[in-house]
């Protein structure tokens, strides 16, 4: 499972998962104690890959365009 970990501080922040195998993303995070964001149908624990990129309107060229960015850095 890939995870990117964004943190203010060692007591908040928010972590965003990817599992491969399963094609999800999962959205959590803590704050004096741990929460998770709900995403997807019926309350599954997760949202498509597919879905999640599409709901944020990022396109086959904005992808293609970051990983050349990230592979030029």
């Amino acid at each position: 499972m890939s995870k990117a970990k964004f943190s203010g501080s060692d007591d908040a922040g928010v972590t965003i998962e990817y599992d491969e195998r399963e094609g999800l993303v999962r959205i959590g995070g803590w704050f004096d104690g741990g929460y998770e964001i709900w995403t997807g149908a019926d309350c599954e624990r997760g949202i498509p890959l597919a879905e999640f990129l599409a709901r944020l309107g990022i396109t086959d060229g904005d992808i293609r365009k970051a990983r050349k960015e990230a592979s030029d850095e």
